[in-house]
């Protein structure tokens, strides 16, 4: 029951996380409150509406940190997983049962044209090296920033991940994200 739960542990619970994005203004009211699927299915109800194609940016970056475990997740990690930049990631993630590969059969069979960041996942292990960390983030942001007009980014997390340089990885990706397309861009994401 919630009162089983520590303080520590409240505040990691969805609800409270939706409800800090949305207060710190990371996504906005309704893309903190709806699941990637639900947001291409309210486009599907639009589309005989209009003739507009959307583009929405989609994206993976996720880890389970242990912060006790003495070695820490370098790049290698990733690369032995999953790691895929740009135009690589859609016909990996395709074939994949995740949950990259469900929000990409969503988007198709929508007609929602996807322009892919990065897929980066490692296996459970320590926390994140600062220069895995900047190389997955750096080619993140460089790909959001160069995307052209979008309409929304669905994005895919874990939720558990530590870096060597932020206790929150996934606040921080949000919120730098929400600082290149701007505040009315919806931004989607699982935890």
């Amino acid at each position: 029951t919630d009162n089983n739960l520590t303080s520590a542990a409240k505040l990691t619970t969805a609800p409270s996380r939706r409800k800090f994005l949305k207060e710190a203004g990371l996504v906005t009211a309704g893309a903190a409150l709806t699941t990637p699927v639900s947001t291409f299915a309210m486009i599907g109800n639009n589309k005989t509406k209009s003739k507009h194609r959307y583009r929405f940016a989609v994206g993976m970056f996720m880890q389970e940190s242990n912060t006790f475990c003495p070695e820490m997740s370098g790049l290698e990690n990733f690369e032995h997983d999953v790691l895929l930049f740009g135009d690589a990631v859609l016909p990996a993630a395709k074939k994949s049962l995740s949950y990259l590969g469900g929000i990409l059969s969503a988007a198709d069979s929508l007609g929602v044209e996807v322009v892919p960041l990065v897929a980066a996942s490692a296996f459970p292990y320590g926390i994140v090296t600062k220069a895995a960390y900047e190389k997955i983030t750096g080619a993140l942001y460089d790909r959001l920033a160069s995307a052209g007009n979008i309409d929304g980014i669905v994005f895919v997390f874990h939720g558990s991940m530590v870096s060597a340089t932020t206790m929150d990885p996934e606040g921080d990706v949000l919120a730098s994200m929400r600082s290149i397309v701007g505040p009315n861009i919806p931004i989607t994401c699982t935890f």
